[in-house]
């Protein structure tokens, strides 16, 4: 992969300094610049999901991954009113969110 052009978003994925990069604004953009044949990037699955079933796009192993970002939702159960168990319930039905996060009721 090093001898390819690595488009990368947010500055988010370092690179070697000998490797040809190109920025994205945001992961559409790094989509589009992808597609486009421009480079290789990271991608959330979601994102790239369509181009990878009509073949347009290929997923490849790489030796070492991007880390892992986690997002922590929390709420204090002692002051839930309805407004916050709507919210709860929703949260944790949204199947989008289930797949971005590894969703883990603690």
């Amino acid at each position: 992969m090093k001898r390819h052009r690595a488009i990368i978003c947010g500055g988010g994925w370092p690179s070697a300094d000998d490797q040809e990069n190109l920025a994205a604004f945001d992961f559409p953009g790094l989509l589009a610049l992808v597609s486009a044949g421009l480079g290789w990037g990271y991608l959330p699955r979601y994102l790239a999901q369509a181009q990878l079933d009509l073949g347009e796009l290929i997923m490849k192993e790489v030796a070492a991954h991007q880390p892992l970002y986690r997002a922590w939702i929390g709420w204090h159960e002692d002051a839930s009113g309805l407004a916050s168990g709507w919210w709860q319930n929703a949260v944790l039905a949204n199947n989008a969110i289930r797949r971005i996060y590894n969703t883990k009721i603690v």
